[in-house]
């Protein structure tokens, strides 16, 4: 009977022992599987025409050039995880956001791309829309940029003069570099162009634009009919162009040196 127990004992740790080894070859062989697969997948993604790319197309633009707008989005994206394993080539490439392009201001002249992918005829396009010239900003020193309709500037420019060519001029000791904005706030800015819109509607074409100090959020228009409009970067004055009307009706805006409308709901003049 002890000698049965031995025996029995003896053929459940051989069972054991055999199950062991099958767990393990088994184990083996599926992880065996699994790493030739990756490999085999990494192969295809890498090397198999089916992900090539076979038509990339860009619209022309004029401020930059189309290799530098494709340099750009294509070193953009080879900074960001696995792209740069897969290379330009690789449709899978370019799908993915490229907001970070112009976050980085890697092309200040350009106001938007959109990246367009299709997968099945593995073909991309990309559009590059380009910033409006909506005035020149001058500095302290007569260094002048050109800046569009959200106030960045994107490129240099010469002096300009006349009333066709709207004129910043910025006594303010600032640097500046392509891609920033030319007023410390974009409400700043939003404020001054609404304001200079509704001047114009009203025939007081500027003949100067000029900046203060930023610490008294102020801004000064001299008209080319005569008087000079002091403003607040604050706020737009309320019912500007019906204010601006009601004083034409009853001054000589020829006789008067300037209209101050620094103070919410208040007017000066002399």
């Amino acid at each position: 009977m002890f000698k049965d127990s031995q025996d029995q004992r003896g053929i459940l740790s051989k069972g054991k022992e055999r199950s062991k080894r099958l767990y393990f070859y088994v184990s083996s062989g599926i992880f065996f599987c699994l790493v030739l697969a990756v490999i085999g997948f990494c192969y295809f993604v890498l090397n198999s025409d089916v992900l090539k790319v076979k038509q990339l197309s860009l619209n022309d633009t004029k401020l930059v050039s189309k290799d530098r707008v494709l340099a750009a989005i294509i070193s953009n994206k080879i900074n960001s995880d696995w792209r740069a394993w897969v290379g330009p080539e690789n449709i899978l490439f370019w799908l993915g956001d490229n907001q970070s392009i112009l976050a980085d201001r890697m092309l200040p002249a350009l106001a938007n791309i959109s990246l367009t992918v299709d997968l099945w005829q593995r073909k991309v396009s990309v559009k590059a829309k380009e910033r409006s010239f909506d005035g020149v900003w001058c500095d302290f020193n007569e260094r002048c940029f050109a800046f569009d309709d959200e106030g960045v500037v994107f490129s240099l420019a010469p002096q300009a003069s006349g009333n066709l060519i709207l004129k910043i001029k910025d006594e303010n000791n600032k640097q500046m570099n392509l891609g920033q904005n030319i007023l410390p706030h974009e409400f700043w800015f939003k404020n001054m162009m609404i304001t200079l819109a509704i001047l114009k509607d009203a025939n007081f074409l500027p003949a100067d634009i000029s900046i203060n100090d930023y610490a008294l959020k102020e801004w000064v228009v001299r008209s080319y009919i005569g008087p000079t409009f002091y403003f607040s970067f604050n706020f737009v004055p309320d019912d500007l162009a019906v204010v601006l009307k009601n004083l034409a009706s009853r001054l000589n805006f020829s006789k008067i040196t300037y209209f101050d409308f620094r103070v919410l709901n208040r007017v000066f003049y002399k």
